[in-house]
């Protein structure tokens, strides 16, 4: 048997953070440049960049928590879709899946290609989280569904 990958773990997730983290890594080294040619340090600066410190170092964890993610998220077989998470695999049964509700991501007035998987079943739902291309993945747990259950 033969497992068929159907969802990819999100590189425009990782790009959204990297991009995030090289923002505050500028902002900190700016702030630092020019707090060290001041004579006078005064502590909002010293406490605005810790606040900043601390952002970049949660950032990086919510990167580095992406990263170790498998790349291979949702797979299929001839009987069962397998959901991948870091630390273990959900199996569901092809007669089981009712149907599949992509959730993308979105900011303000933007809307991102990227985002989470509901796949609901007669017993539970499962919802895996930042996959690549929902809606094309969504769609094609669904033509797996109805070429193996009719």
């Amino acid at each position: 048997m033969m497992r068929k990958v159907i969802g990819k773990r999100s590189s425009g997730y990782a790009a959204m953070l990297f991009i995030i983290i090289f923002i505050l890594m500028m902002l900190l080294i700016y702030i630092v440049s020019v707090v060290s040619n001041v004579d006078r340090f005064d502590n909002g600066a010293l406490s605005f960049l810790i606040i900043i410190g601390l952002v970049i170092f949660i950032f990086i964890g919510f990167f580095t928590c992406h990263v170790r993610k498998p790349l291979h998220m949702i797979e299929a077989d001839d009987e069962f879709i397998f959901i991948n998470y870091k630390d273990k695999t959900e199996k569901i049964s092809l007669e089981e899946i009712l149907h599949a509700t992509p959730r993308t991501m979105h900011a303000r007035s933007l809307r991102y290609t990227f985002g989470s998987i509901i796949i609901h079943t007669k017993e539970k739902d499962y919802k895996i989280g930042t996959i690549g291309s929902v809606e094309d993945v969504a769609f094609e747990i669904m033509n797996v569904v109805r070429e193996k259950t009719v």
